[in-house]
């Protein structure tokens, strides 16, 4: 993974992206996007949800399956919310409330711009966003102290924190990986915060990557973050018009990407997809 060019880095560098509307893992799908019914949330679903935490603590059930559990929390009816908020208020140490409590303030920070990109956004819809985040904020950070693994309040408050906060983001990154060592999901993210386009550098990003290795992550991990240099990189190249030099970098991400797991291009390498994967003939790296 040799290094960029002076040019590219400033490039790159310039580019540093600001957004609230993304998940932990990537943008909300259709599916998370779409209001629950006023009657989706109720007292078994969120004992459930806690149950399941439970479990996935226990090592019972796989990362990306809890995370997918909590999406429930991403996109609720406004009776939802409410009713939400009433609980988390009648009970403030429960770690599952907090928890979705945040995460709904979160994805609702950025929702409330309508797609608008912050900076052209109208002056009170900037108010309501930046008060949604600060919210997310407080509920995750009150969740974190709630539970012997709270892995997830992590997860979202890194991405909340990244690009805006390196000292806790690079505490966030440590932690996650105490609560949970066999962690990808973190580990994806903060390599995403060493990024150019996020304020870091390909050379952390590189550093990153190798101590990693050399910590003796599992191999899958170690190929996901080296899909997300390639990833980056293809962007990087593609703002120079340099395009047989970026898709050449997006193939390499895809590659790798196909030899994680199921979920890991449509979270992770979603720009490699697009411009590799809706060509004709379909290459390899796309099926």
């Amino acid at each position: 993974m040799g290094s960029l060019s002076f040019r590219c880095k400033l490039v790159a560098t310039a580019s540093v992206i600001f957004f609230v509307a993304v998940s932990a893992f990537g943008p909300a799908t259709a599916q998370d996007s779409a209001p629950q019914s006023a009657d989706f949330l109720t007292y078994n679903k969120i004992r459930s949800l806690e149950q399941m935490h439970e479990r996935f603590a226990k090592k019972q059930i796989a990362e990306t399956d809890m995370r997918d559990l909590l999406r429930v929390f991403y996109s609720l009816s406004p009776t939802d919310a409410e009713k939400l908020k009433r609980w988390a208020e009648a009970s403030p140490r429960s770690y599952t409330l907090r928890l979705g409590l945040g995460l709904h303030y979160r994805f609702q920070s950025g929702k409330v711009l309508g797609g608008v990109p912050l900076k052209d956004a109208p002056e009170e819809k900037k108010i309501e966003s930046n008060s949604l985040y600060v919210s997310a904020l407080s509920e995750l950070r009150a969740a974190m102290n709630l539970d012997d693994n709270p892995y997830f309040s992590i997860v979202h408050l890194m991405a909340l924190r990244m690009g805006r906060d390196k000292k806790e983001t690079d505490w966030l990154a440590k932690e996650a990986n105490r609560v949970f060592p066999e962690n990808t999901l973190a580990r994806a993210r903060y390599a995403l915060s060493l990024t150019p386009r996020w304020g870091g550098s390909y050379e952390a990003l590189q550093a990153y990557i190798a101590r990693t290795e050399a910590e003796g992550a599992p191999a899958v991990t170690v190929k996901k973050l080296k899909a997300i240099y390639e990833n980056d990189l293809g962007s990087t190249y593609r703002e120079l018009d340099l395009q047989a030099e970026s898709n050449e970098h997006y193939r390499r991400a895809l590659k790798l990407g196909r030899e994680t797991d199921r979920t890991f291009v449509a979270d992770f390498l979603k720009t490699s997809f697009y411009y590799v994967c809706k060509t004709t003939p379909v290459p390899p790296e796309c099926s």
